[in-house]
């Protein structure tokens, strides 16, 4: 047998190894919420006799940044791996045999509970001078948070490009027994976690953000816009808004309004040279933009989704999050709008405030 047959061989061999979950859970479809418990099977199909130390299976969750910047040719790179938790099982209590087995296989069954918060865990700190600083937009190794979603994402930038993702994940793995075999099976499974809440889904809380204007009249109108602080993936996004300062004989209404939420996702990571490094990277979610309807506005303040707005955060939102290489930070409340006073159009921009972003509930479906 030459070496190209035998890399081949060796190959198909160490690729035996599959994880099954029970329940009919399918991770490519189905979402994995805190709390999930999950129960499967590691299966060996080997074909030739299987001599190892340990067979382990291992469940984890990692947040991960890549910064890549380059300029006349030269290049750096920044890289940041968090872990947001780990558990590791022995399948085998002690070195162990496998006889060939292709059908059924031999299946050494496992279970594993989703926790909903992060665990004190190292950071990698392997191959590296420069040690992390420590930064308060970021939750250290040592400080628990809640589970982040999963997402991958890649930005654009200045000189090169900004990669950031959260991934959880299920390793199965074996470790070689003294004398035993060269090749060694292995198999990895996807998850898709989502940090959904089990309680009811909470009513937005409102804050206010006020606007003052100087008219050619002697009057200063003031505009409340009543926004959100605190919402959730998926939710409505409601508005409310009233106008004091102007008497009522003045007729006031709102001809036209923009709101728009900037979320700000922070990354950084290091270089075996440079130290470590930061950047931001800014996504932008339309909640109205409206320039032609008419709603009479005074001191007592108006629901807008009654007046015919139909304004919502979408589902795919990333709620808000930290974590000890990608973070995502309360997004921006941006909003300009035009009102009519009498027969003067005034145009403006309210202060930018915040909004806190929930994870929704999700339903968890058991099967396909």
């Amino acid at each position: 047998m030459g070496m190209k047959d035998r890399l081949n061989q060796n190959l198909q061999l160490s690729q035996c190894m599959t994880i099954e979950l029970s329940n009919g859970f399918n991770p490519e479809s189905h979402l994995c919420l805190p709390g999930s418990r999950l129960t499967g099977h590691v299966v060996i199909r080997n074909p030739k006799v299987l001599s190892v130390e340990v067979i382990r299976v291992t469940i984890y969750g990692i947040s991960d940044a890549y910064i890549h910047r380059s300029i006349s040719g030269i290049r750096a790179d920044f890289y940041g791996r968090g872990f947001l938790f780990q558990e590791i099982k022995n399948l085998t209590a002690s070195p162990v045999t496998l006889e060939p087995n292709l059908e059924p296989g031999h299946r050494l069954p496992f279970e594993f509970t989703i926790p909903s918060n992060t665990t004190p865990m190292t950071e990698n700190t392997k191959n590296f001078i420069n040690k992390w600083q420590r930064k308060e937009s970021f939750a250290g190794a040592q400080d628990m948070h809640t589970l982040p979603p999963s997402f991958s994402s890649r930005t654009k930038a200045l000189l090169g490009h900004t990669d950031s993702s959260i991934s959880y994940r299920i390793d199965a793995t074996c470790t070689k027994a003294k004398g035993g075999t060269s090749w060694l099976p292995q198999a990895s499974m996807p998850l898709h976690f989502s940090p959904a809440r089990s309680e009811h889904n909470p009513e937005p809380r409102l804050q206010t953000v006020k606007s003052q204007h100087q008219t050619k009249s002697t009057h200063t109108p003031t505009l409340l816009l009543h926004i959100p602080s605190i919402s959730y993936a998926g939710g409505p996004f409601p508005v409310m808004i009233a106008c004091e300062g102007i008497p009522s004989t003045i007729p006031v209404i709102l001809t036209g309004l923009e709101i728009r939420l900037e979320g700000i996702r922070l990354t950084r990571g290091r270089s075996f040279l440079f130290g470590e490094k930061e950047c931001s990277e800014g996504q932008d979610i339309s909640i109205i933009a409206s320039k032609d309807f008419s709603v009479n506005i005074g001191p007592q303040p108006i629901n807008l989704m009654n007046a015919g707005f139909r304004s919502g955060i979408p589902q795919s939102a990333v709620p808000t999050f930290k974590s000890f290489t990608v973070t995502q930070m309360p997004y921006i409340v941006h909003t300009s709008y035009t009102v009519r006073i009498g027969d003067e159009t005034v145009k403006g921009k309210a202060p930018d405030s915040q909004v806190e972003m929930l994870p929704g509930v999700v339903q968890a479906i058991a099967s396909s």
